[in-house]
């Protein structure tokens, strides 16, 4: 095998920022201030990577413009990177004045049964199948509902 093919083997393909993940927090009238969230296996270098944007800038409600703001969430929010939009074109997006944040680890106790466990997912709390890692519920932005809806999925007694 060549060593062209070897390197092709362990090149990883760039993700994609779906379009939901993009959300406007401020819009004035030079720029706006948008949060965006990565998708699972995104990493802080993929950021300069024009395509991770391809299908945001295929949006015409998403497309980022230049000199925009944003603030990028890694899905686990364990870091959060502030970046200017230098540049904007149909196909990508280039990022300037990149700056991470490391996000402290949180430190609630979620539910956590012989065969479930509530966990944050990234856009909200959900309850996973330990033995498989599927989520089981909605997911919701609050806890308290999050670990209602895992005691609802542990069987009762009848009477």
């Amino acid at each position: 095998m060549s060593a062209a093919a070897k390197q092709g083997e362990t090149q990883r393909s760039v993700p994609v920022i779906d379009p939901a993940d993009v959300k406007l927090q401020h819009e004035g009238f030079q720029w706006r201030e948008i949060l965006v969230r990565l998708p699972m296996d995104a990493t802080l270098q993929d950021l300069n990577e024009p395509a991770l944007w391809r299908l945001v800038q295929g949006d015409p409600r998403k497309a980022l413009c230049r000199l925009d703001r944003i603030s990028i969430i890694d899905h686990g929010e364990t870091w959060l990177a502030e970046a200017v939009v230098s540049g904007a074109t149909g196909h990508g997006v280039t990022l300037a004045g990149i700056k991470k944040t490391d996000l402290p680890q949180r430190t609630e106790v979620l539910l956590e049964t012989e065969d479930y466990r509530t966990a944050f997912v990234g856009s909200g709390y959900a309850t996973l199948r330990k033995k498989d890692g599927q989520i089981m519920t909605p997911i919701t932005l609050s806890r308290a509902a999050a670990e209602r809806d895992h005691r609802n999925l542990i069987p009762t007694k009848s009477r």
